[in-house]
């Protein structure tokens, strides 16, 4: 699940921004099941995290594609 793989991959410093990018990956993933990395960064792209430059973030939510394939 996206939670999981966020829990995992990501290890969040604040964890603030959690909650609204594992929403946003489990729309992007209910609309495309296997996102490039571009998509995954658009489809993520109205969340903000100040902790992190993302690439974590976007490294879970593309495993998270992978395991429900």
């Amino acid at each position: 699940s996206q939670q999981r793989q966020m829990w995992i991959r990501y290890r969040s410093q604040c964890g603030y921004c959690i909650p609204g990018f594992i929403m946003a990956a489990t729309a992007l993933l209910v609309e495309n099941s296997d996102p490039t990395v571009q998509e995954i960064r658009e489809g993520l792209s109205g969340n903000l995290c100040r902790c992190t430059g993302y690439v974590k973030i976007i490294d879970a939510v593309k495993h998270a594609a992978m395991k429900e394939a």
